[in-house]
């Protein structure tokens, strides 16, 4: 090999880092153009708002759910009240519909006088009571604000339901076992939990639930599974 050709060699050895440092270096970042137009910035897009006539429909609809427990409230205070005087009254004039005035039937009377005065007394101490909207003629306001009422009535509608179902049914166990217990009056106490039982269900039947129903959506899908099949239900609740 001669001298020339390993100098050739040795030339291209020493370039080849350069060029590929060359290669590797990144191109350079073009100026703006002056004359070009700005970006324009990606603008949040705020929700729309509901229909206002919907939204009046739906003011509506709660003002006079609002009224009807309102109504149901006072009416079951003012029934429970008339339900235990008159059963005092009854005691205290020794009457007894259909049989003779015993010691049972006033032990009777004056425990279904005691359960409607609880009856009265948790109509007065926690009435259902959902608030108030005052409409603002601003439909996005007013769709917020009766979201949250129909929230607080929901919950006070569903705590006044199960506060009736439960506290009526250990209420005529408690009677009607102490009269089956201490008196011996079978008959009393079948009559007093029937009569409580009746009373309890006309009072959850007539109870205001529309915004408590109102988040409750049901759905009965098939459903299948190796080896076997039937439906489901599902919602929300």
């Amino acid at each position: 090999m001669t001298n020339t050709t390993i100098a050739a060699m040795l030339l291209l050895a020493l370039a080849a880092p350069a060029v590929a440092q060359e290669a590797e270096a990144p191109a350079p970042v073009a100026a703006p153009d002056a004359g070009a137009p700005a970006p324009i910035a990606a603008m949040p897009v705020a929700p729309s708002c509901p229909d206002p006539a919907a939204v009046q429909r739906a003011l509506a609809a709660y003002d006079a759910e609002v009224d009807r427990a309102g109504t149901w409230n006072t009416g079951w205070t003012i029934a429970y009240g008339v339900f235990a005087v008159g059963q005092v009254g009854m005691a205290l004039a020794e009457f007894s519909p259909g049989r003779d005035f015993e010691h049972a039937a006033a032990v009777s009377l004056y425990a279904g006088a005691g359960k409607a005065l609880l009856g009265m007394g948790s109509r007065i101490v926690l009435p259902l009571r959902p608030p108030r909207v005052r409409a603002t003629g601003d439909a996005c306001v007013d769709a917020a604000a009766l979201d949250r009422a129909r929230a607080v009535a929901a919950r006070k509608e569903r705590n006044t339901f199960w506060l009736q179902l439960g506290g009526g049914l250990a209420l005529h166990a408690a009677v009607g076992g102490y009269l089956v217990i201490e008196e011996d009056a079978w008959r009393d106490a079948i009559m007093s939990l029937a009569v409580g039982v009746v009373v309890s269900g006309v009072t959850l039947y007539t109870l205001p639930k529309r915004s408590w129903l109102h988040g409750q959506r049901l759905m009965v899908t098939p459903s299948v599974a190796p080896g076997s099949a039937g439906v489901a239900v599902v919602g929300t609740f």
